[in-house]
C-alpha cells in the first residue's frame, strides 16, 4: 500500500472512530426529568394544527407516575434539538411541576409521519412509542369541550370582525387595521406595527360608543395608565380615542377605596359617574388589582366577552377578545361559559399577587363574577 493510500485509509479510520464516539455519546443522552418522588403534578397543553392551545390539564396520582415512567423507559434514538418548540403540529406540551420549582422541566410529545417523538428544546429529540403518545392525547379528548385560545391575525381577523359587528360593537374596521398592522412584521426592521396598543385601548375602541356616563374625572394624575395615555396622545393610529380620554382614565385608572372595600371599588366608581355599558350581546370584563402602596384599585386587564349563541356564523357559545399587553398579539378565546373564563384567567401566572394582598377581582361590567385565586 503506497503512502497516499495509507494516508487516505488513516483519515477514513479516524472519521469512523469519531463518528462512533459521537453516536455512543448521543445514545447515552437521556431525557432530563425530575426524580419521580419530587414530581407534584404534570400539566398538559395541546396545540392543534392551527397552533390553537387548549386549556391546561393537570394530572397527578397514578397517571402522573405512569406517564413519567413511560417517558423514562420508551425514549430511544437520540437526535439534536435546535428549536424552542417542535416544528411539527399538533403537539402536546408536558410540564413537570416539583417540590422545588428549580427542578421543573418541560418537553413536547408529537408524531411525525409514522414515528412518535419526545423533544426537549436544545437538549434532544428521542423516538418513543405509540403507547405514550396515545395515553397523553387521551386527555385531549376528555377535555375537548373546554376553552381554546389563539392569536388574532390577518388570516382570521375577518371572521372576528364579523362577530364584532353582529354583537353591535363599534369600529370593527379600525380593529381589523390594528390587528393587521400588529401582526405584519417589517422585513427591514423585524418589528411589528402598532405594538403599543393594549387591552384597555382595545376595549375603549370597541365598546366606547356603547358606554353612557353622567360625569368623568377632569384630571388624571396616576401612574398606571402613563403608557396608555402617551400612545393615545402621541400616535396618530390611536387619535380616535382622544375624545374619550377622560372616560378612559375614569374607568381604568386608580380609584381610592376605604376599609375593606377593595371589591367594591369598581362598582362604586361606575355608580358614582353613572357609567353604563349599553349592549345586551356582550360585556366588558375587568380584572381589578390593588396598587402597591395605596388603598387604591385599578383595572390591570380588560377584554370584551361576546355571547355568540344568537350569532349564526360563530361556532362557540362565547368568545373573549383581548390584547394581553404592549407588543403582544390580539387574542380570541372560545368558551362554553363564564366559569371557563374565570378558570382561564386564574391559570395566568401574571395575575398572582403578594401574600396578604387581595386577590384580583373579576367583573362583568360592574358586577363581580369571581376572583383569581391560585
Amino acid at each position: 500500500m503506497d503512502n497516499q493510500k495509507k494516508a487516505g485509509f488513516l483519515v477514513l479510520l479516524i472519521s469512523l472512530v469519531l463518528a462512533f464516539a459521537c453516536c455512543t455519546a448521543s445514545s447515552d443522552k437521556k431525557v432530563d426529568l425530575p426524580e419521580t418522588d419530587r414530581i407534584d403534578s404534570i400539566e398538559l397543553q395541546f396545540s392543534d394544527d392551527s397552533c390553537t392551545v387548549s386549556k391546561i390539564v393537570s394530572i397527578d396520582g397514578e397517571d402522573k407516575d405512569t406517564i413519567t415512567e413511560l417517558i423514562r423507559t420508551t425514549c430511544k434514538k437520540w437526535r439534536e434539538s435546535v428549536n424552542d418548540n417542535p416544528q411539527e403540529v399538533p403537539y402536546v406540551i408536558v410540564n413537570f411541576h416539583t417540590v422545588n420549582q428549580d427542578e421543573d422541566r418541560s418537553l413536547y410529545v408529537y408524531r411525525q409521519d409514522d414515528q412518535y417523538y419526545v423533544e426537549q428544546p436544545y437538549r434532544g429529540r428521542w423516538t418513543t412509542t405509540e403507547e405514550l403518545f396515545d395515553l397523553i392525547n387521551s386527555y385531549a379528548e376528555k377535555n375537548a369541550d373546554h376553552y381554546s385560545t389563539k392569536d388574532i391575525t390577518a388570516d382570521n381577523v375577518t371572521e372576528i370582525e364579523g362577530i364584532l359587528k353582529s354583537a353591535g360593537l363599534s369600529n370593527s374596521d379600525v380593529f381589523e387595521e390594528w390587528v393587521t398592522d400588529t401582526s405584519n412584521i417589517n422585513e427591514n426592521t423585524g418589528e411589528s406595527g402598532f405594538s403599543d396598543a393594549d387591552c384597555r385601548m382595545t376595549v375603549m375602541l370597541l365598546a366606547g360608543d356603547s358606554i353612557s356616563y353622567d360625569s368623568v374625572n377632569d384630571k388624571y394624575d396616576g401612574d398606571y395608565l402613563m403608557f396608555d395615555i402617551d400612545a393615545i396622545d402621541n400616535k396618530e393610529e390611536y387619535s380616535m380615542l382622544r375624545d374619550k380620554e377622560k372616560l378612559f382614565t375614569t374607568m381604568f385608572g386608580e380609584t381610592p377605596y376605604s376599609g375593606g372595600g377593595f371589591a367594591d371599588a369598581l362598582p362604586d366608581n361606575w355608580k358614582k359617574h353613572g357609567i353604563v355599558f349599553n349592549n345586551e350581546k356582550c360585556s366588558i370584563i375587568s380584572i381589578v388589582f390593588k396598587t402597591y402602596d395605596k388603598d387604591e384599585a385599578y383595572v390591570g386587564h380588560t377584554g370584551i366577552l361576546i355571547d355568540c349563541q344568537d350569532i349564526a356564523d360563530a361556532d362557540t357559545k362565547y368568545v373573549f377578545i383581548e390584547k394581553l399587553a404592549f407588543g403582544d398579539p390580539f387574542k380570541v378565546t372560545k368558551l362554553n361559559d363564564k366559569a371557563d373564563l374565570i378558570e382561564m384567567l386564574s391559570e395566568r401566572s401574571d395575575y398572582t399577587v403578594e401574600e396578604g394582598e387581595p386577590a384580583p377581582a373579576v367583573y362583568e361590567n360592574d358586577k363581580q363574577i369571581g376572583e383569581l385565586k391560585r
